[in-house]
């Protein structure tokens, strides 16, 4: 595992380190790279990822020993941290977590005496997470799998007389956590805070120290990183007497130093009351601050924006979002990833609808940029609530709130808002979820290509078991890409809900749960990208070459991989693959686990030790394919999950174990037929360093449509004549062809090749290997194509280099997103040549200053249209 790995979640890795740029899609050519520029100096267990699908996970490889498990750990630690809102992603390398028809156990995350309410869930930076909760205030430390890192029943944040209440957290970008709540050891309400290190140890004192302890009382509201390992706050602020709340703000540094006006800067200071103040970035370590405004009544929006150094940058006491008829209140901002922002709010201005919804988005000058006091998202009969609202990945927002046009009983409803404030999706919102009796609590989140998260609490079961916790998530254009999953269903009521994405199409919720009878404890629980279940079904043993049906959403199977002859012969190297194709439209995946990996973690994860996993979209099949010699004493019986992402048919899966030779220089063909319960064939070919070979391929006949692929391991850590085990997924191959291509070895070896049958239709093929480069027509050249090419390196440090092609001349920009869908940098758009080419980006941020660690999006456009999306990671 990386250095960000946890002892806690040792896993067994495999040696399978290729940093050659990596491809996504069968239509997509994977450039040649050298053993030596492949050979990176990558520590064992980490993880090596290969450009992915939006949206989907990517694929992945483990660098490890492939011996046994106390040798390294496996994990997919991706990270992030933005300043806009404090969020994480911790990728997990298997699927399918959860269902709504099986009971589900969840994971106790705080059972300790008395009560713990009011948790509240971020990203740690590190693939992890951060919790936090009342009870006095204590915090924990989360794996990507929902585990303990601190122990027990977490760690102290503060330890004081009086109550503390109202926690937040934000990572503070060196591996610790920056905690605030509001506490009233002095009497009355005063804003403190402390510093966790990356071990939960508090650094300010087992009490905290205080950010304000003006006169009166100061309510905390909100909480955000700054972007340069400190953090923003802001609250109601009594001051001035309670019939005269303002608004404050204060910036600190992560030693707990006020780096602004002692016990803050005013943003909101009018007559009347100013309440409810939310804040997001403004991408320059500022903040902008949205509230609901009582310098006249009924009430209105105001925003105001402080910059780095704590001055007020619009008009004094903030400038007008929306000051409509009627009352407008419940404000929830999001940042628009160009240093401005975006708000959401209650919106009383039509009486004969009763509440509706609202947003306008304001720029980094304050001035409104839709509809003048806002475009309505919802104006349906009935009351329309508490909004809630995150990024939609472009500069627009989703909004989702609480919806009574169905009588007395509250529903979800959500609708996205573009850029250019053009309402989205269906009129007045599209259901999130319209059963029984009230849905509220609303906790909302981004995935970071474009799909939200809900969660929040159910009373559809009051009447027997209390409430519960449910999830859902919509895709970019509203629709509901799961059924409205049961996250926990035991009796007693669970509520309180806080939901982040896990950065592969899923989730992490916790919340505030009463099963006891006796005291709220905090419990947690993951839930897939496709929200299916894992109900850990022991592994189907499968036969080499003999294809086997998979008919539910998550399917075990085991594999042998056992020396070729017996005794071992060092030096002799083979090849084998498994893999799974889904009905037409369908997208399945395939993951590989270490020999014991299957009931090594308890449900709902099913399988530790993760080797490697292939996440291709629908059209192609998903396959891990594994070199090794007989010189590696390998153990059997590896375990491998078939999962659907989406859709609902079937797929098919096969295992081929090699050892099937190409000759070199045959005097004819292998002549094979597939047909429709063939996935694959998998041959090895001895091939010799600097010596240039044609593999000829041809579809002989039938509709099938058979793609060959190359793959090398030699060079790759770890992996030589003596001693070799590597493990890969689809798109870690050299090159991937229709027909005929060229290959310069650039090293002696036994290289893989793989025949796949994509469409689950019948053919037949040719395949040879020739020396040199025939004088015939060899037939089309390797798949190319327009889009993005791989980031290199990747992690990296400081400047990476985007790889790109272009099949025709064209206009070209790039844009960098963080996890949360804000744009980081922009690459303006230039005109380039067709042809492969390389372009620097600096890894920072428009403001100038280096982005944090953490995981990126990089978006290409050609003539202004998306033609691709990648990933990188920045590290320290």
């Amino acid at each position: 595992m990386t250095s960000f790995m946890r002892p806690a979640v040792a896993a067994l890795a495999v040696l399978c380190c290729v940093t050659s740029p990596a491809r996504s899609r069968a239509e997509e050519t994977p450039v040649h790279k050298d053993a030596t520029s492949r050979a990176s100096a990558v520590p064992k267990g980490t993880p090596i990822y290969f450009s992915g699908v939006p949206g989907k996970p990517r694929d992945f490889a483990i660098v490890g020993t492939g011996r046994n498990s106390s040798e390294a750990h496996a994990s997919a630690p991706e990270r992030t941290s933005d300043p806009s809102v404090d969020v994480k992603q911790a990728p997990r390398l298997t699927t399918n977590r959860l269902t709504t028809s099986v009971a589900v156990s969840n994971v106790a995350l705080c059972t300790a005496a008395f009560d713990q309410t009011q948790p509240v869930l971020v990203q740690d930076g590190a693939g992890g997470y951060f919790l936090i909760w009342t009870e006095d205030i204590f915090a924990e430390e989360l794996n990507g799998a929902g585990a303990r890192e601190w122990g027990l029943d977490g760690n102290t944040v503060c330890k004081s007389a009086g109550f503390q209440t109202t926690p937040m957290i934000v990572a503070d970008g060196l591996g610790g956590s920056l905690s605030f709540w509001q506490d009233d050891r002095n009497g009355n309400l005063d804003i403190y805070m402390q510093r966790l290190n990356a071990n939960g140890q508090p650094l300010l004192g087992p009490a905290g120290v205080a950010l304000c302890t003006a006169a009166g009382d100061q309510r905390l509201a909100a909480v955000i990183g700054d972007g340069v390992n400190g953090a923003i706050v802001c609250w109601e602020d009594d001051r001035a007497g309670a019939t005269s709340t303002d608004v404050y703000v204060q910036r600190v540094n992560n030693s707990g130093t006020a780096l602004w006006t002692p016990d803050g800067v005013a943003v909101g200071a009018a007559a009347g009351q100013q309440l409810t103040p939310v804040l997001v970035s403004d991408l320059s370590s500022g903040a902008i601050i949205a509230w609901q405004d009582g310098r006249v009544s009924p009430p209105d929006i105001y925003a105001q924006r402080v910059n780095a150094s704590g001055s007020p940058q619009w008009t004094a006491n903030g400038v007008a979002v929306c000051n409509a008829s009627g009352s407008q209140s419940n404000p929830s901002v999001c940042a628009d990833g160009a240093g401005g922002a975006e708000v959401a709010w209650d919106d009383a201005r039509t009486p004969a609808n009763g509440l509706d919804v609202y947003a306008q988005r304001v720029n980094a000058s304050g001035t409104p940029q839709w509809t003048a006091n806002g475009v309505a998202l919802v104006t349906a009969t009935g009351d329309q609530k508490k909004p809630q609202c995150a990024t939609d990945g472009a500069s627009g927002i989703v909004v989702g709130w609480q919806d009574f046009r169905g009588g007395a009983t509250a529903d979800i409803y959500a609708r996205r808002v573009d850029a250019a404030g053009t309402l989205q999706w269906t009129a007045n919102g599209v259901a999130v979820c319209t059963a029984a009796t009230d849905q509220s609590d609303l906790n909302m989140t981004s995935e970071g290509g474009g799909g939200v998260f809900f969660a929040w609490t159910d009373a559809r079961d009051n009447g027997t078991t209390g409430t519960d916790i449910y999830a859902q998530k919509l895709n970019s254009s509203g629709t509901a890409l799961w059924t409205g999953v049961a996250l926990c269903n035991p009796a007693g009521n669970q509520d309180q809900p806080s939901v982040e994405a896990d950065g592969v199409g899923g989730a992490f919720v916790v919340w505030r749960d009463f099963r006891s009878g006796s005291n709220y404890d905090i419990y947690g629980q993951s839930v897939s990208s496709g929200g299916n279940p894992d109900q850990c079904v022991a592994p189907v043993d499968l036969v080499s070459g003999t294809s086997v049906a998979a008919a539910g959403p998550s399917n075990n199977y085991a594999f042998n991989m056992h020396p070729v002859t017996n005794p071992p012969t060092a030096g002799t190297f083979y090849w084998t693959a498994i893999g799974v194709r889904g009905a037409s439209g369908d997208d399945w995946d395939m993951e590989v686990y270490a020999p014991g990996s299957y009931g090594l973690e308890p449900y709902p994860t099913c399988f530790g030790n993760p080797v490697a996993g292939s996440y291709e979209g629908p059209g192609v099949v998903d396959f891990v394919i594994g070199n090794f010699n007989d010189n590696h004493v390998v153990p059997d019986n590896y375990d491998a999950r078939a999962s659907r992402y989406s859709g609902s048919g079937a797929a098919t899966v096969e295992w081929d174990d090699g050892p099937d030779v190409l000759a070199i220089d045959p005097a004819d063909f292998q002549h094979r037929t597939t047909g429709a319960t063939d996935v694959l064939e998998c041959w090895d070919a001895q091939l010799t360093g600097g010596q240039t070979y044609t593999i000829q391929f041809r579809r002989t006949g039938g509709t099938a449509l058979t793609r060959v692929l190359l793959f090398q391991s030699f060079g790759s850590v770890g992996c030589s004549p003596t001693d070799c085990f590597y493990m890969v997924p689809r798109s870690a191959r050299v090159i991937e062809a229709e027909h005929d291509f060229t290959f310069t070895s650039p090293t002696t070896e036994f290289y893989g090749i793989v025949v796949v049958n994509d469409n689950g239709q019948s053919g037949t093929y040719d395949i040879k290997v020739v020396s040199g480069i025939p004088t015939t027509d060899v037939g089309s050249s390797p798949l190319s194509a327009t889009g993005l090419k791989g980031m290199v390196p990747n992690p990296a440090k400081g400047s990476v280099m985007i790889q790109f092609a272009l099949g025709k001349p064209g206009s070209v920009g790039f844009q960098v997103f963080d996890i949360g869908g804000r744009v980081v940098s922009n690459i303006p758009a230039k005109d380039w040549s067709a042809g492969t080419w390389t372009l620097a980006w600096n890894g920072r941020g428009a403001d100038g200053h280096r982005a944090l660690p953490g995981l990126y999006f990089v978006q290409m456009k050609v003539d202004d249209r998306v033609v691709g999306l990648d990933r990188v990671t920045l590290l320290n």
